[in-house]
């Protein structure tokens, strides 16, 4: 069987412990000669299925990877984590955020009123024409095809694989630890607030066109579809239900589809 590492393997890959590459060439060779079987059969794995994920396990090093088919219908395993056991971790700040609102009033728009929407008309689309997108047709999916995902299946997680957390594990933070923050504890962002400054999950960012967001389970809650200087959001039923605002310091804020101010990103 062939195998194929993810950025996020080999970049673990290249700073792990002696004993783990061992653990790795063990399992690379093991991996390299496995028949469907084999691998159902080895007590050195675990399989996670309500995530099709599975998890070769040694005394050194635990490796994370999920089947798939290639074009010509061959199986292969894609390499999504690694867990170094002979690595300790180095104790950081509980639940850090590198810009939290909730310590830093820079970031928090009920101190600081130059990204206050109710302040700032600028960032008030009920004020602003140019980010309403019920003015602004370019920025409205029920308008604009290119940004709905239910017409472009390029951006609709449910036909893209690329997109799809639950498809592409280096993209799904029950998977891939450097971008989980319950294991990650130095990941610092950007996160998710209601307008209380309450924090409720997390983004990241696939790709130019694509970020997705996480809730605090790391479920995936939102699809961010960018365009001009902002998003169009959608929940995991590709329903329209909000849009992002730059607020022109590198955070976003939250919007309803009426317009109310819910929220921000930062």
């Amino acid at each position: 069987m062939k195998y194929v590492p993810t950025p996020n393997f080999a970049g673990k890959a290249a700073s792990a412990s002696a004993a783990s590459l061992d653990a790795i060439k063990r399992f690379v060779a093991f991996i390299s000669s496995a028949s469907p079987d084999d691998l159902n059969e080895s007590n050195n794995i675990s399989n996670l299925s309500a995530e099709d994920i599975c998890v070769w396990k040694s005394l050194d090093a635990w490796i994370v990877f999920s089947l798939g088919l290639d074009e010509a219908g061959d199986e292969y395993a894609l390499l999504a984590d690694l867990i170094d056991l002979n690595r300790s971790s180095q104790p950081v700040a509980s639940n850090y955020a590198a810009k939290d609102p909730r310590v830093n009033s820079n970031y928090n728009p009920r101190a600081n009123s130059r990204i206050n929407p109710r302040v700032n008309s600028s960032l008030n689309p009920r004020v602003n024409s140019r980010i309403n997108p019920r003015v602004n047709s370019s920025l409205n999916p029920r308008v604009n095809s290119a940004i709905n995902p239910r017409v472009n299946s390029a951006i609709n997680y449910r036909v893209n694989s690329a997109i799809n957390p639950r498809l592409n594990s280096s993209i799904n933070p029950r998977v891939n630890s450097s971008i989980n923050p319950r294991v990650n504890r130095s990941f610092g962002g950007p996160f998710v607030y209601d307008s209380d400054i309450n924090r409720l999950g997390y983004v990241l960012r696939v790709n130019d066109k694509i970020t997705l967001a996480f809730d605090e389970q790391n479920s995936l809650w939102r699809i961010a579809v960018h365009r001009g200087d902002g998003f169009s959001v959608f929940n995991d039923a590709n329903e329209y239900v909000e849009h992002w605002v730059s607020d022109g310091q590198g955070g976003l804020l939250r919007f309803s589809v009426d317009n109310d101010w819910i929220g921000l990103i930062v």
